[in-house]
């Protein structure tokens, strides 16, 4: 019990959410073709988008390939996390509670719904109307969120080793 400390759980697990939800924007970004072309085929089936895009995929393999992205964005983030906290000497339990407790928001749909949708989307309206200049901007502002607060935790187990 005395290697766990909450302060870099909650700050790790807040960081990996931000960071798996910015590397999400982040390929949407770079994929919007694809998925504006399957947006306006369930609204308009009869659309040509498929053939002007000499695209050979189904829905399936544009959908796959997404949580295909968010798996790595998941891994990455784990595995990162999990080699700085053994760098700055960190008990793996506090890696070990940070990858149970994000995956615990896999059957809530925490991430396929739209990461706090109601709040950001209206922030995010402010500054553009544009899908594809939005998902540059999430995605690089969560990712560095993300980013910055896993480099707090580690900060506050250093502060709080070297005050001993």
């Amino acid at each position: 019990m005395k290697n766990i400390n909450i302060k870099v759980i909650l700050f790790q697990w807040i960081g990996i959410v931000f960071f798996i939800n910015g590397i999400q924007r982040l390929y949407l970004l770079f994929q919007d073709e694809r998925y504006s072309c399957l947006y306006e085929s369930i609204n308009n089936p009869k659309n040509d988008c498929w053939e002007k895009l000499n695209l050979n995929e189904n829905v399936g393999d544009i959908i796959s390939s997404f949580l295909m992205w968010f798996f790595y964005a998941f891994i990455f983030g784990i595995t990162i996390l999990s080699i700085l906290n053994w760098r700055h000497k960190i008990h793996w339990i506090n890696s070990l509670f940070v990858l149970i407790l994000t995956f615990l928001l896999f059957p809530l749909k925490f991430f396929r719904e739209g990461f706090g949708s109601i709040f950001f989307n209206s922030f995010w309206g402010i500054f553009t109307d544009d899908v594809t200049v939005e998902n540059l901007i999430r995605g690089i502002i969560f990712t560095l969120i993300g980013l910055v607060l896993s480099n707090i935790s580690l900060k506050e187990t250093n502060t709080a080793y070297n005050s001993r």
